[in-house]
């Protein structure tokens, strides 16, 4: 019987206080993370390599950013310094101010 599980997640594991993030972003963009991710966005967005968006009605900040494994963009709403509170949805207007992450948008 074979394995269809990454072997990079052999000892790994998402928190609880992560899995509203996890379900959103597979919900709204489909795209599911794989071991290191997590923390390769949240390094990308503190050194400034990712696009900043807007700031939300209750302080949140969004942020178009690469999942490192796969190079697909996302937009990830963080607070309380740089805990991802959960994945943006796909809206055209802000992904068209930032056509380096989002070219294929009209």
């Amino acid at each position: 019987m074979s394995s269809d599980l990454d072997p990079r997640w052999n000892g790994v594991f998402i928190e609880e206080s992560q899995f509203h993030f996890h379900r959103r972003l597979l919900e709204r963009w489909g795209v599911v993370l794989g071991p290191g991710d997590y923390s390769g966005m949240r390094r990308a967005i503190r050194k400034k390599q990712a696009s900043y968006v807007r700031t939300t009605l209750r302080g949140g900040r969004v942020y178009a950013v690469r999942v490192p494994s796969t190079g697909v963009p996302v937009m990830v709403v963080v607070a309380n310094g740089w805990r991802f509170c959960t994945a943006y949805p796909q809206q055209k207007r802000y992904m068209r101010r930032h056509p380096n992450m989002f070219p294929e948008v009209d």
